[in-house]
């Protein structure tokens, strides 16, 4: 089985010399690292080279900026590996990353099947020193938690299989998505509607939170309206109604394909549920999906107005 390391680089001169010795320290060493770097002005160029020589890692520089959901998936698109595991440029993986998630996907493949397998996270600063408990969420689900929760699959985490990542790259090149779903979110949905996808209730590597985070980036001084909802407790409802709208987003895209049809069912009503602003216009669409807790379509019912509400407000301040 031959295993492969997509990164996506973008001046991360800062931390990426961390993140390849870790890479290389694995009990389990990858067959491949390929590396798209989106137009570095920093050293990062230098750092990638000097690895190239040391490890054979391999590196393609873009012509123009891409943005970081293409640049994923160019790198993706140049792995050959069995399984591809999916790298940031700023983190760093426990020594036993690569083994054990190798170990589970491995008893789960499912032939002509996507199938990806996620673990959980260490929050760390800039200097790599914990700043929250790990995460935590069951090991192993349903289609309908991978398609519901929010908290779950980034793409750090991740490995996946030949088939899924041909699966995703088809998506986002036939498809043009540009930013309306991150290209962590499509995989891990695409994984959940035609084959497998499963957490591992441990983590497995250090994800850093510094200034030039792409996602949860640290933003010093005052914050704005926007962000002071986001850090609401009640910020859950936020992210079942973006949810709604990449499930949304889920049904225009593979409509023409073949799939389940109970997950077609789900996908054309959470595409109806986008539409809608009020209690009354959700109602009957919640209590025709069962797959729906009582407690999720409570939420549904009575918060996403808010949200929508909300962003309104958001757009006139």
């Amino acid at each position: 089985m031959k295993i492969s390391i997509a990164i996506a680089t973008y001046n991360g001169e800062r931390f990426l010399r961390e993140q390849l010795e870790s890479l290389y320290s694995q009990s389990r060493l990858p067959d491949e690292v390929i590396v798209c770097d989106d137009c570095s002005s920093d050293h990062t160029i230098d750092i990638l080279e000097e690895y190239k020589m040391q490890y054979g890692l391999q590196y393609f520089r873009n012509d123009s900026p891409l943005g970081v959901n293409c640049n994923f998936f160019h790198a993706i698109s140049r792995c050959t590996g069995d399984y591809i595991f999916i790298c940031d440029q700023d983190d760093v993986w426990m020594p036993h990353k690569i083994e054990t998630l190798m170990n589970a996907i491995s008893s789960i493949d499912i032939k002509d099947k996507p199938v990806a397998v996620s673990s959980l996270r260490q929050d760390v600063d800039a200097a790599c020193r914990p700043i929250a408990p790990p995460q935590s969420f069951p090991e192993g689900e349903t289609w309908e938690d991978t398609l519901l929760n929010t908290e779950q699959s980034q793409g750090c985490t991740m490995v996946m299989n030949r088939n899924l990542a041909g699966l995703s790259v088809k998506y986002y090149t036939e498809r043009a998505l540009a930013d309306d779903l991150m290209y962590d979110v499509l995989i891990s949905l695409l994984a959940a509607i035609f084959g497998k996808k499963k957490n591992l209730s441990q983590p497995l590597m250090y994800y850093r939170h510094h200034d030039k985070n792409v996602v949860d980036k640290i933003k010093p001084g005052k914050k704005s309206f926007w962000q002071k909802v986001k850090d609401m407790p009640t910020y859950y409802p936020f992210l079942l109604d973006y949810r709604i709208k990449e499930l949304a987003i889920m049904q225009e895209i593979i409509s023409k394909e073949s799939y389940p049809a109970d997950i077609r069912t789900f996908l054309i009503e959470m595409q109806k549920l986008h539409g809608v602003h009020s209690i009354f216009q959700g109602l009957p669409i919640v209590l025709r999906l069962p797959q729906l807790s009582i407690a999720r379509k409570t939420k549904i019912l009575i918060l996403t107005p808010i949200v929508k509400a909300l962003k309104i407000l958001e757009r006139r301040l």
